[in-house]
């Protein structure tokens, strides 16, 4: 509560209540910065009263969120990153060794989806070209190697983007440290 500064020739006079009376106005002193904000914002035009409602309340969410927001920004990475990242874990040799895995896989699928063409007899009057034993185990020997290559690439993909990743990141520590 602020102390009313009570000299003998104003005609301010103080009450029990903490306000005090200038002529016919009385003003209570809690609410005396309210109503100076007030009356600041009176001489203030309706858009500049609104631009101040959006900052606040823009202010306001900024200071209930934990994590701001990032920035986005558009545009391309060059090719240079790509091939940095590509040299980054054994020179880049694992590559063509996953792109020869995923072709392998990849002629191991049309081979097994041909040799069921070619083997099965089309209509109820064919009869089959192959015993169906041999269908069979042509048919699974296509399947395990078509897996297996599957597994190749995975491993050579997880291989080549751990070594990447701590080679980059280590250079990323010895050039900030």
């Amino acid at each position: 509560m602020d102390i009313p500064c009570h000299s003998e020739d104003s005609d301010e006079s103080p009450t029990l209540s903490g306000s005090f009376v200038l002529g016919k106005t009385c003003v209570t002193a809690g609410n005396g910065i309210g109503s100076l904000s007030k009356e600041v914002q009176e001489g203030v035009s309706p858009s500049d009263q609104i631009a101040i409602k959006e900052k606040k309340k823009a202010k306001r969410l900024r200071k209930k969120q934990l994590v701001q927001e990032e920035e986005r920004v558009r545009g391309r990475v060059s090719m240079s990153v790509y091939f940095s990242y590509m040299a980054a874990a054994y020179k880049g040799l694992l590559i063509p060794l996953i792109i020869v895995a995923q072709e392998v896989f990849q002629f191991l699928q049309i081979a097994s989806n041909w040799w069921m063409a070619w083997a099965n007899p089309q209509t109820e009057g064919d009869q089959p070209k192959v015993n169906p034993m041999v269908l069979l185990v042509v048919y699974m020997a296509l399947a395990f190697g078509s897996s297996w290559f599957v597994f190749v690439r995975a491993v050579l993909v997880a291989t080549f983007g751990l070594a990447a990743a701590q080679k980059l990141f280590l250079n990323m520590l010895r050039s900030v440290f």
